[in-house]
This record gives C-alpha cells, sequence and structure tokens, in this order.
C-alpha cells in the first residue's frame, strides 16, 4: 500500500510540475513576448499584427514543405555542433553522404516532415519560427513548448529524428538555417 501510495503522490507532482510549467509559459508568452511601439502622444499599442503575419507565414511555409516544395528551405544549415548540411533542390547533402528528399506530411504534433530516398533514415522534420520542437521527459512524457525546447525557435530548424528526443539530444542535432 505504500508503493500506491507513491505512485500517486509522483504522479500528483509530475501533474502540478506540468501545470505549473504551463501556467510560467502562458504568462511569459502574454508579458514578454508582445512587442509594444510608443507614439508621440505616449499611446502604447501591442503590435499583434507582426506576431499574426509571422504565424501565417510560418504555416504557409510549413504547408509547401508538408506538399513537397522545398524552394524555401535551400542553402546551408549548421548544428551548434558546427555539422552542417545543405539542400540543394532536392538533395540534401550531410556530411559525405547524399539523400534525395521525397514528400513527406505531418506528424502527430502537426510538424511537416520529408522522407528521403533511403527508407532507414530518419524522417526530416522542419520546425518553422516560432514552433517550438517537442521534447521527451525524464519521467516519458512530451512536452511542447518553448521552455523545454532548447534550440532557438526564433529561427527555422531542422531535424533528423525517428521519434521524440530528449533536450540534449535536440540541441546537439537540430540544424539552423544560415543566412
Amino acid at each position: 500500500m505504500g508503493e500506491d501510495m507513491k505512485k500517486i503522490g509522483k504522479g500528483n507532482l509530475v501533474l502540478l510540475a506540468l501545470v505549473l510549467v504551463m501556467s510560467l509559459a502562458f504568462i511569459w508568452s502574454k508579458n514578454y513576448k508582445e512587442k509594444t511601439t510608443q507614439f508621440d502622444d505616449n499611446i502604447i499599442l501591442p503590435q499583434l499584427m507582426s506576431h499574426f503575419e509571422q504565424g501565417e507565414t510560418a504555416e504557409k511555409l510549413a504547408a509547401q514543405i508538408a506538399q513537397g516544395d522545398y524552394s524555401n528551405i535551400q542553402g546551408k544549415w549548421t548544428t551548434e555542433e558546427g555539422v552542417n548540411c545543405q539542400i540543394d533542390g532536392i538533395r540534401l547533402l550531410l556530411g559525405k553522404r547524399e539523400y534525395y528528399m521525397v514528400k513527406g506530411g505531418y506528424d502527430e504534433y502537426g510538424i511537416p516532415y520529408i522522407m528521403t530516398d533511403d527508407k532507414h533514415s530518419a524522417k526530416l522534420y522542419f520546425y518553422p519560427v516560432g514552433k517550438p520542437i517537442p521534447t521527451l521527459q525524464e519521467d516519458g512524457t512530451v512536452v511542447v513548448s518553448d521552455m523545454a525546447d532548447p534550440s532557438d525557435t526564433s529561427k527555422n530548424r531542422l531535424l533528423f529524428a525517428q521519434t521524440v528526443l530528449p533536450s540534449e539530444q535536440i540541441k546537439e542535432n537540430v540544424f539552423h538555417q544560415k543566412n
């Protein structure tokens, strides 16, 4: 019976921690993400249009990729560890490996992915600006939030993965587009 109480207590603790994290993320996003514009008469208005346009652009880009249009992700990409890849047409060059990208679709989190001609390789996921990468927690749960995602969500990102990864592996393996 003591073990059952520990399980219930641990489950409640995990739930409480999740509620706390989500609450803090909500408060942070409402208070700190909105930029403001100050006019001559000291009226401050939130710049909501730029956030809307950014989200609309990210959704269009994600839809293009899911449909097999890779024109907007052409060029060089790099990880924090200095690993480079390049997208040239439908070719993905990763080190000495060359893959041909094949139309994928969306995963269960609504993230567009690209398949490759190598049936044994992982999917190449595309995360547009502002879209957090789902992160595997130590307790086996998956969290989709800016606070759990260790990558730079202000940039477009690519990630080769066969499953949801823990934050350390995301940080090591996520590619950011070079300008």
